[in-house]
């Protein structure tokens, strides 16, 4: 048995099986081995083992190697897949793999695009930046104004450390973020984050009173007096 890593829930891959090795001797690479579609038996997070339902077979690789594609059904249920295989030419097969979600998969493994779960909208290399804009990448599909009120933050390899801003203006056209003004201009290769912010209120919150313990009555806009009970 071994762990070979982690798949993307609902999501074609290619995985690697092997190595084969002769039953007999336990040493001598199997490479001829023909592992159809019914030799390829899956439990999904402990479930009841079944055929892969990709229809196509193994195909050896080098050594006793063979890929064997999986397709979205394949990886549709969350938790540990278990691939097995038992062919009467080489010793049984057990390989395990742990399927993740979409976010999940992404936030270990996207070099850039977004990350939901981290709260992230954004991120790659910037084409340029001036002393109050920051031009983000070619590839970003916002709308005007859509990513105004979140935070940037940019990192310039000329001066080498990250600078935070809000976007208080998006224009789509030239991928353009309006900021308040960069303590210094990011320069050289321009990487960046785009973080969502907290929803704007509809309403102003009232003033509160609240009184303490001690007898204190602390009013909504900062002040406090002592009173009688």
């Amino acid at each position: 048995m071994a762990f070979c890593g982690f798949l993307k829930q609902s999501t074609a891959a290619t995985v690697v099986l092997g190595p084969f090795v002769d039953a007999t001797d336990g040493n001598t690479a199997e490479t001829a081995l023909t592992i159809a579609q019914a030799a390829v038996r899956l439990s999904k997070n402990a479930g009841t083992f079944a055929q892969k339902a990709d229809t196509t077979s193994a195909s050896h690789l080098e050594n006793g190697f063979y890929s064997t594609p999986l397709n979205a059904t394949d990886t549709n249920t969350l938790g540990r897949l278990v691939v097995a295989v038992r062919d009467a030419a080489a010793l049984p097969l057990r390989q395990d793999y742990l399927v993740v979600t979409s976010d999940e998969w992404d936030r270990m493994h996207a070099a850039t695009g977004p990350i939901a779960t981290l709260g992230i909208v954004a991120r790659g290399t910037a084409q340029a930046a001036t002393s109050t804009t920051l031009q983000l990448a070619s590839s970003e599909t916002f709308a005007d104004d859509t990513i105004n009120g979140c935070i940037v933050g940019a990192l310039g390899s000329t001066q080498g450390y990250w600078q935070f801003r809000a976007i208080t203006d998006y224009v789509s056209s030239t991928d353009t973020s309006t900021v308040d003004a960069w303590a210094v201009t990011p320069s050289g290769t321009i990487t960046y984050v785009v973080f969502a912010s907290a929803p704007a209120s509809a309403t102003v919150f009232p003033g509160v009173n609240v009184e303490q313990i001690n007898g204190i009555s602390v009013t909504g806009n900062g002040t406090s007096q002592k009173f009688s009970v």
